[in-house]
Formats: C-alpha cells, sequence, structure tokens
C-alpha cells in the first residue's frame, strides 16, 4: 500500500526500476540500428594494439585535470604495472563492441573565468571546463579519436588544408601556409580577399575550400564587399587577429613584431618578479627561465612573414638586450652583440630562421606530412 521499502511514488516520477528498463529499452534500439545499417565497402575494424591503448594512457600530462574522486593521470600512470591488463581488456572491449562505459561518460561543466576578460559578472567572461567522473575518461576518448582520424586519413577524407586535430600539425603551419599563398597572389598582382569566421563555442577547424564552395553554391558574387547575417551585417577590414597572428593588409608584419614584443615584455616583467628573490638566482637557471617563458612568446608566429628586412627585428632585438641583461647584470651600454655571446642567446633574426629551416625540414619528411 505505502508502507514499504520503497514507498509511494509520486504522481508524474518514475522509480529507480522503470528508469533502468528505459534505459535498457533505449540501449537495445540503438543496437538494433546499428546493426541494421547497410555500409557500402564496409571495412573490418583493426584490432586495438596494447601499444595504441598505452600511448591514449600515456599522452596526458600527469597532475593535470582531476576527475571528482580527485585522482589525476599521475595516480593511474605509477599503477599502471598493476593495472594495465585490466584498462587494455576495457579499452579494447569498447572499440570492438562499439560501447561506451556508462561510468566513463558522467561529467560535470565547470565555468573557469577568462583571463583576458575584465568584467566578472559577464556569463561571456567564463568557458565551460569539462571535468570527467573517472580519470581513465579521457585517454578512452582520445583512443576513440585516434582511430577515427586514422580512418579518414587512410580513406582520403581530409584535404591538405586540414590543420586541426591532426598529430603534427598546428596552427604555426596552418599560419604558413595562408600567408605564403597570400603572397604568392599578391607577387601576381592579385587582390586577395578572405573570409573569417568566428565561431561561439568549441569547432573544429574548418577546411578553406569547403567554405568558399558552399558560398558559391549559395550564389555569392564574387564582388561581394559585406555578408549580411540576420541583422548584422560583416563588412571588410584592414587587419584581422587569426590564430593568434594580426595579419594586416600588406603582409608586413611590423604590426605583429611589436605585439609580440609587447606581449614578451609582459612576460619578462613577470619572470623579473620570479628572479627577485631573497638569495637570487644563477645566470644559468635564468637563462633557462627566459628561454622557456620569453623568447617563445616573442617568436611566435614571426616566421610566417618571412623575408623581411633586419630593421623589423628592433622590437625583437629590443627584448633580447632586456632578456640578456637580466641574465647577465649588465650596463644599458654595452652593445647587444656582446651581450647576447655572454648570455649564451641568439640572435632574433637568427632564432627566426633556424625556427624556419626546422619547420621546412619537418614538413618535407614524409613521414611527418
Amino acid at each position: 500500500m505505502g508502507n514499504g521499502i520503497r514507498g509511494r511514488r509520486e504522481a508524474g516520477k518514475t522509480t529507480n526500476g522503470e528508469e533502468e528498463e528505459r534505459e535498457k529499452a533505449r540501449s537495445e534500439a540503438r543496437e538494433r540500428l546499428i546493426e541494421g545499417l547497410e555500409i557500402v565497402g564496409e571495412r573490418p575494424a583493426r584490432e586495438v594494439t596494447d601499444g595504441e591503448v598505452d600511448a591514449a594512457v600515456w599522452a596526458w600530462e600527469d597532475w593535470k585535470a582531476p576527475d571528482t574522486h580527485r585522482l589525476q593521470i599521475g595516480f593511474v600512470r605509477r599503477a599502471w604495472p598493476v593495472i594495465a591488463p585490466w584498462v587494455r581488456h576495457i579499452f579494447k572491449a569498447s572499440l570492438r563492441l562499439g560501447l561506451y562505459p556508462d561510468r566513463l561518460k558522467a561529467s560535470n561543466a565547470i565555468p573557469t573565468f577568462k583571463h583576458a576578460k575584465k568584467d566578472k559578472t559577464s556569463p561571456k567572461s567564463y568557458r565551460p571546463v569539462e571535468q570527467h567522473a573517472e580519470a581513465l575518461a579521457k585517454p578512452l576518448e582520445r583512443l576513440m579519436a585516434d582511430r577515427l582520424v586514422y580512418e579518414a586519413e587512410s580513406l582520403g577524407l581530409l584535404r591538405e588544408e586540414q590543420f586541426d586535430g591532426l598529430q603534427g600539425r598546428s596552427t604555426q603551419q596552418a599560419a604558413d601556409v595562408f600567408i605564403h599563398k597570400v603572397q604568392a597572389q599578391m607577387d601576381e598582382g592579385k587582390i586577395f580577399s578572405t573570409l573569417f569566421f568566428d565561431l561561439k563555442g568549441a569547432f573544429n577547424g574548418i577546411s578553406h575550400r569547403v567554405v568558399i564552395e558552399e558560398l558559391a553554391a549559395l550564389g555569392f558574387s564574387r564582388s561581394t564587399i559585406a555578408v549580411r547575417f540576420g541583422d548584422y551585417t560583416i563588412r571588410s577590414s584592414e587587419r584581422v587577429k587569426w590564430v593568434g597572428i594580426i595579419l594586416d593588409r600588406k603582409l608586413m608584419g611590423r604590426e605583429y613584431i611589436a605585439a609580440r614584443a609587447a606581449s614578451a615584455a609582459r612576460a619578462l616583467n613577470a619572470s623579473i618578479s620570479v628572479m627577485h628573490s631573497s638569495w637570487g638566482m644563477r645566470p644559468t637557471l635564468i637563462r633557462d627561465l627566459v628561454r622557456s617563458t620569453v623568447l617563445p612568446c616573442a617568436d611566435y608566429g614571426v616566421s610566417s612573414f618571412l623575408p623581411f628586412s633586419p630593421a623589423t627585428f628592433k622590437p625583437l632585438d629590443k627584448i633580447d638586450k632586456s632578456v640578456a641583461r637580466c641574465i647577465t647584470g649588465s650596463f644599458c651600454t654595452v652593445s647587444l652583440a656582446a651581450l647576447e655571446k655572454e648570455a649564451a642567446i641568439l640572435p632574433a633574426q637568427l632564432r627566426i630562421e633556424w625556427e624556419t629551416l626546422h619547420t621546412i625540414a619537418y614538413c618535407s619528411n614524409p613521414t611527418k606530412c
């Protein structure tokens, strides 16, 4: 009547047993739908190897993104010699059966404040960060993603312009390819216009050729100057920031290099606060600190605008002099060449040229690109 263990059920609510039955029915319906699909030219799925599972687990940082139990991948790695057979069996069965464990699906979205924003009361100043209930959820997702990328590449479904989500490719390479194509068109005396889309939320990179083909199929004319979405009109701009790189009208790179120098100066000021401790730091430690925090901030994306005159490197040369003075503790009147030699750092121009040669060698390797 109502004095049992489960008690009386209120109107409009279901018991745990009924909810489990509904979930079981939905799962069986999905399985029947998958089994009834007819795939033309279906290929047999390749078995997951132990090396793939190990690579998916060891690809994540040790002490980052704990789960709801406050466990991190570092604890999983420490226990890996013992738990490896069970984890490999679960991951292999998940991909072989096409099922994702329910325990690994659970997650929470934690709002995280964006440091570049100033208004903490605005919802746009926060980004949702996913916190999984189990630490092994991310490695399983990584294993599935790697397998999907492998299948897409083997079937030839990805274009050469695809840079996002592929191993061995980066935004730096995307900027290099784009700027090179634009400069080639400008050298031929042509006018080059680009339409950039900024989509809210997480979204994978899309092929530029696909966007152009879709716009052509919709009937957009080549002479279109402004594009209207509802009540909002997008007009052409003299400069645009894409993948962290400022693209000016003539692709000279001077404005971007000045912005990189300003960003590196802020990073140097933050590093100086660490250097000025009670006993100070040794020059070798200071050099390692600035080489890992300041110089990469100054050099990012600069090689995409090569070649340009040595005068363009002046903002980066000022950063090099400030960095060398922090390492050596010398006076302001010392020449830049002497400071760079004493501090054992490369000049800005040589660093950018070395990065360019490294990128060319990497992309020329048939096993990498």
